[in-house]
C-alpha cells in the first residue's frame, strides 16, 4: 500500500513538471497579461457585426455604419455616437466617417489599426451576412435598400441598381433592389429604421 502512495505521487510530481514545461503553460505575470490582452482583442473581433450596412452622404462627408440602432440614433440626433474618421478617405476625397459599436471602440483603444465592421464593409474586407442582412444606401435623392450583400456589391461597382420602386415618408424615392413587388419584411425593415 505504501509503495503504491508513493508511487502515486511520483506520477503527481511528474504530471506538474510536464505540465509547468509544455508549450502554453504558465509564463509569468508579464506574459499572461499580454496572452489576455491578445485573447480580448480576437473575442471583441468574433463578433463581426455584419447584419446591417448604411451608407449616405451628408455635409459633404460620407457616413458608413453597421448597426440599425445607431443609424436610427443618428436619424434622431444627427450624431454618431462612437465613430472613427477616414479624411480625405472617400472619393473626391471626401471625408468617411464610420460608425463603431461599444465592443468595436474597445477593441480600437487596444489596437488602434482595428477597424470596425463599417470600415471593413466599406472597404471591401468583410461580407455582409448571407441570410438576414439589411442595407439602405443613400444616393442622391433616392434610399436604395438591398436584403443582399451581393446586391450591394453589384450597386457599389455599377452605380445603379433595379427593383420595386417606392416613396419614403420624407419624399425620397425608395428602390428595393431585386424586388419584382413591395417585399413585405424589407419594407417592414426600412421603415422602422427610419422611424424618428
Amino acid at each position: 500500500m505504501k509503495l503504491f502512495n508513493v508511487a502515486a505521487a511520483i506520477a503527481v510530481l511528474m504530471s506538474c513538471v510536464t505540465a509547468c514545461a509544455s508549450p502554453g503553460a504558465w509564463m509569468g505575470a508579464e506574459a499572461e497579461k499580454g496572452y489576455d490582452k491578445d485573447l480580448e482583442i480576437k473575442r471583441l473581433a468574433e463578433a463581426l457585426n455584419n447584419e446591417d450596412y448604411f451608407e449616405f452622404e451628408k455635409d459633404g462627408r460620407i457616413y458608413v455604419l453597421s448597426d440599425a440602432k445607431d443609424y436610427n440614433t443618428y436619424l434622431k440626433t444627427q450624431e454618431v455616437v462612437l465613430s472613427t474618421k477616414k479624411i480625405g478617405g472617400g472619393p473626391d476625397g471626401k471625408t468617411i466617417i464610420y460608425g463603431l459599436t461599444k465592443n468595436e471602440a474597445k477593441m480600437l483603444e487596444k489596437d488602434p489599426k482595428a477597424q470596425g465592421a463599417a470600415q471593413k464593409m466599406f472597404e471591401g474586407k468583410l461580407r455582409g451576412m448571407d441570410k438576414d442582412f439589411f442595407g439602405v444606401v443613400l444616393d442622391s435623392d433616392t434610399y436604395f435598400v438591398f436584403s443582399s450583400w451581393k446586391d450591394v456589391e453589384a450597386f457599389k461597382a455599377s452605380g445603379t441598381a433595379t427593383g420595386f420602386r417606392d416613396a419614403s415618408p420624407d419624399g425620397r424615392g425608395v428602390v428595393y433592389v431585386g424586388a419584382a413587388s413591395k417585399p413585405a419584411s424589407l419594407s417592414e425593415r426600412f421603415t422602422k429604421a427610419q422611424a424618428k
